[in-house]
């Protein structure tokens, strides 16, 4: 997994970091601040302190080093290390207990409890205890708040969500006096726990809390308020304000990534790929950078998609190279597959068909043995076009053919339409009789011309239609689907596309001796087709022969 690093974060332009404050000097006061960094939601600032802690007191004993395994049983939690957290906690619980700090051993327990709800265990009454226990032991507001929102999140996980919502509802109210760090993050929490519940207040609490991390110069919790402000917004369907509401570095590597990949996919969502690239790319370089291989992976083949929608083949084909090897060792087969069809996307832009076709061939196979028709088509017709423009005419039609199978099976009549249509004119290309037999399939299926996509798709059935058919000696037929073409193409002002369809209308009227009709539907193509068009040349002799 180390190897993520070495392509894609070579091409991102690195977020310049503050410089690090100066730490404490004494373990205690270490403590205190790791404790601070924590409120402001700066995990890798707690980490420099906890690091610097082992330097200076390598082997602490009783309270101090309950606390440092609580640290370490949050950072286990955070890499998703759930021995190693189980084991930092238990630890902890049993020092704070035999120190005499029932509190904080409550606390621990409730993170305990928590630990083993997220992994499918039965946790949530240890937690509720725990809750419960912290302010009969007299806790402080601060440790009574953080009890009351951990038992909220806990609830929701469980899917008791009035109770989540009434837990959250009292920790934030609870912390109304409190230091304005303390109410920032209630603040921050209440909203996540509000999003699928009431967005209104969800989005007001949100608000707070970029107001008050805001006021305290705290960039990550800033940074993550933003994060989640813009996810309510995006929800919501305000996108640009979403993008527009983040616009905090955090200092805390994972802070900042994640609310990068948010960024990137509203700069998608919003048409703007350029910029979706340039987060994906700083977000794969900061979990790279806080040692989260795998996130990084999913970040990388997100920059893969970007990297192609902005003509940069050669990048996306790295980025995605990169992700493969991860996503294979964690077994997520829907997340490997997307990224060899986007590495196949990039072959086929380098000019590399036969490595694009492989990964597609590979890809659609399981696709097909999985029954997931909608990708299967996709990855059967990009072939089709590769071997198209290969004039590997024969099994582009087949490949067509079996896409359009696959966008049927899909319930995807506009994806059917257009491979059917491709299908008939490669088999045409190499006179087959399956052509015919192909567009009747083709005309047979209903699509509504409610959108351009299906007018275009209709008026190109309408003109390969005419072809296939003139070419089989039938050109009346042909001048009835021309008709068709022209209707749809006019319709979505495909002026240049008008041009081609008349020319061919012209050329037909001609052949069938009805030159004043040939020279209306020439004149007509003259009309529609640039100046500077290569076709106009083939009007002119047609309109000569007309005389």
């Amino acid at each position: 997994m180390d190897e993520l690093s070495l392509s894609v974060v070579r091409h991102v332009s690195r977020v310049e970091s503050a410089p690090r404050p100066a730490l404490p000097a004494t373990a205690e006061d270490l403590v205190e601040y790791a404790q601070q960094q924590y409120r402001l939601r700066n995990h890798a600032g707690a980490e420099a302190a906890w690091e610097r802690f082992d330097e200076i007191l390598p082997e602490p004993t009783g309270l101090l080093l309950a606390r440092r395994l609580d640290a370490r049983a949050a950072r286990h939690m955070r890499d998703r290390e759930v021995e190693a957290t189980e084991e930092a906690l238990t630890g902890a619980i049993a020092l704070y207990e035999s120190c005499g700090d029932p509190v904080r051993a409550h606390r621990s327990r409730q993170r305990l409890g928590t630990l083993l709800c997220v992994t499918g265990r039965d946790g949530l009454a240890m937690v509720e205890e725990g809750a419960a226990a912290v302010r009969a032991a007299g806790g402080s507001v601060e440790q009574q708040c953080h009890a009351l929102m951990q038992l909220a999140f806990a609830q929701r996980g469980s899917g008791r969500v009035d109770e989540a919502v009434a837990s959250a509802r009292e920790a934030h109210e609870l912390a109304a006096d409190a230091a304005p760090e303390l109410r920032a993050g209630m603040a921050l929490d209440l909203a996540q726990i509000l999003a699928d519940v009431d967005p209104a207040e969800a989005r007001a609490a949100a608000e707070r809390a970029v107001a008050l991390f805001g006021g305290l110069a705290a960039r990550s919790g800033l940074a993550e308020a933003e994060h989640t402000l813009a996810r309510l917004l995006a929800a919501g369907g305000d996108l640009q304000r979403a993008f527009d509401t983040i616009v905090t570095v955090a200092e805390d590597p994972v802070v900042r990534a994640h609310t990068l990949t948010t960024r990137g996919s509203l700069a998608l969502d919003l048409g703007h790929p350029d910029l979706a690239a340039d987060a994906y790319a700083e977000a794969a370089a900061s979990f790279t950078t806080a040692g989260w291989p795998v996130p990084a992976a999913y970040a990388a083949i997100d920059l893969a998609g970007a990297y192609l929608d902005t003509d940069r083949p050669d990048l996306a084909a790295e980025a995605a190279e990169d992700a493969i090897g991860v996503m294979a060792e964690i077994g997520d087969t829907a997340e490997l597959h997307r990224a060899k069809y986007l590495l196949a996307l990039a072959h086929r832009a380098l000019d590399q068909p036969d490595h694009a076709l492989a990964l597609l061939a590979e890809t659609g196979d399981a696709y097909r043995a999985t029954e997931d028709w909608g990708p299967l088509a996709q990855c059967r017709g990009v072939a089709a076009d590769i071997l198209d423009a290969l004039d590997r005419d024969a099994e582009a039609a087949e490949h067509y053919t079996e896409a359009a199978d696959a966008f049927a099976r899909a319930e995807a009549p506009l994806g059917e339409l257009h491979n059917r249509r491709r299908a008939a004119l490669s088999w045409h290309w190499v006179q087959d009789p399956r052509a015919r037999t192909t567009l009747a399939e083709a005309e047979s299926h209903t699509v509504d011309p409610d959108t351009p996509a299906a007018r275009w798709e209709l008026a190109m059935l309408g003109y390969d239609g005419a072809r296939i058919l003139d070419a089989a000696g039938e050109p009346e037929a042909a001048l009835t689907r021309l008709d068709i073409a022209l209707t749809h193409f006019t319709a979505i002002e495909a002026t240049h596309q008008t041009g081609i369809a008349q020319t061919l209308r012209g050329r037909i009227l001609l052949d069938l001796n009805r030159n004043g009709e040939a020279k209306s539907a020439l004149n007509a193509a003259l009309a529609a087709l640039p100046d500077d068009d290569q076709n106009r040349e083939r009007v002119a002799e047609l309109l000569e022969r007309a005389g």
